[in-house]
């Protein structure tokens, strides 16, 4: 994407992770990240592309 994620675009993420629905979820690293672990996005001024 390209930028810094904003609050609210983790908030559904986290809103999520507090309800019965999610009481089996344990232990989980969970990237919200907007792709950039998928595709290997280097940060800006890192020297990677």
């Amino acid at each position: 994407m390209g930028r810094t994620g904003e609050p609210e675009e983790a908030a559904g993420l986290v809103a999520f992770l507090c309800l019965l629905a999610a009481s089996y979820i344990t232990g989980q690293t969970v990237a919200v990240d907007g792709g950039a672990t998928v595709h290997c996005f280097s940060p800006p001024g890192s020297g990677r592309s």
